[in-house]
């Protein structure tokens, strides 16, 4: 396996993309379950450990040159979560994996695991935050705390460094414009020879960045009108007025009769 970092830097060559189920885990994050694993569950020395989890990856495939020192370490897809567990245990692989914390005990409706209870709240690399547990069949418990490991991931949480903002010319329509005009109850549209869908802008290539879920480049007119849209959302806030009750006190106040 490589390390956490190398296999982070792997996975940039897939394209990005926004489902729960592509939820690329931060190398720190990955680093601290791998050690916790090791400290507390299984001394992982002499073991293998595998990471078949990626787009496009096959881990049934993978699985075929696994042996008894072979242990699973890595974040799958939550969809098929209970798939996966089933196929482990019923070929008598190791694993430790990550599950969304809410639902952890679901597959144990059809299989024995364990269930590893440390909530910690974890962003991933497309943007998800996700509150995370972690299942394996490493233990013999049903279920069981795990507060080293919680406390671990959650001070690292806590030390993030606050994530780059960017800031998009004004033809960069993205879907948090929209988003925002609609909830401030203003209506925009814009049509197919007014737009173009884009992934990235090509100021953003040398530094390996896309358009996170997407935009659309829009023309000067419409850029125009966005703006105008945007500036009447701000301007929609609830103004107090003050009785003519409340006028005569301040009146009253400022000694002007």
């Amino acid at each position: 396996m490589k390390n956490s970092e190398q296999y982070y830097n792997w996975l940039q060559k897939f394209e990005k993309r926004s489902t729960s189920d592509d939820t690329f885990t931060p190398p720190m994050v990955y680093d601290i379950v791998l050690d916790y694993v090791h400290q507390h569950i299984l001394n992982l020395d002499k073991l293998t450990v595998e990471r078949p989890f990626y787009p496009d990856g096959d881990y049934q495939a993978h699985a075929k040159n696994y042996d008894k020192n072979t242990v699973v370490i890595d974040n799958p897809p939550f969809s098929i979560l209970s798939k996966i567990i089933a196929f482990y245990l019923k070929n008598d692989i190791k694993f430790f994996l990550f599950a969304p914390a809410l639902t952890v005990f679901g597959p144990m409706r059809h299989q024995n695991y364990t269930a590893i209870i440390a909530p910690a709240s974890i962003s991933y690399d497309n943007g998800a935050v996700v509150n995370t547990c972690f299942v394996t069949n490493l233990c013999n418990q049903r279920a069981m705390t795990a507060p080293k490991l919680y406390q671990a991931l959650k001070a690292l949480e806590q030390q993030k460094p606050t994530l780059p903002k960017y800031q998009y010319p004004p033809n960069v329509l993205m879907a948090n414009h929209l988003n925002k005009l609609c909830k401030a109850g203003i209506e925009f549209s814009v049509s197919d020879n007014e737009s173009v869908f884009i992934r990235q802008l090509d100021a953003q290539k040398p530094h390996k960045k896309t358009l996170f879920g997407g935009g659309l480049l829009i023309s000067e007119n419409k850029a125009k009108e966005l703006q105008d849209k945007e500036l009447q959302a701000k301007d929609k806030v609830m103004v107090w007025q003050l009785s003519d009750k409340e006028k005569g006190i301040i009146t009253r106040l400022g000694g002007i009769e």
